[in-house]
């Protein structure tokens, strides 16, 4: 990821790096772009959700349709790296 912008998130609270969609999938090249999409939606649902509770009464589980989702990628990328002998926990979360 070391070709992407870097900028800070809107709360300032994380240093985000933005790369192009085909930057991101040709580094991995089993890409799952309908988990992502699910994890944008439980995004938007917790939003709807905090907008007005009525128009959207179980958006809430959007955060924990998010973390299940983040926590399975997060993991795979581990195993990934498990696997192949590299596994360096302090690495993985300076990037």
């Amino acid at each position: 990821m070391g070709a992407g912008r870097k900028s800070l998130c809107p709360l300032g609270l994380m240093q985000v790096e933005a790369v192009s969609e085909a930057q991101s999938m040709s580094a991995t090249p089993d890409y799952r772009a309908d988990l992502d999409g699910m994890r944008a939606i439980a995004v938007i649902a917790v939003i709807i959700y905090h907008l007005d509770g009525s128009w959207l009464p179980g958006g809430f589980a959007g955060v924990d349709v998010f973390f299940v989702l983040s926590g399975f990628f997060i993991t795979r990328l581990l195993a990934r790296e498990l696997e192949g002998g590299s596994l360096d926990l302090l690495g993985f979360y300076e990037t």
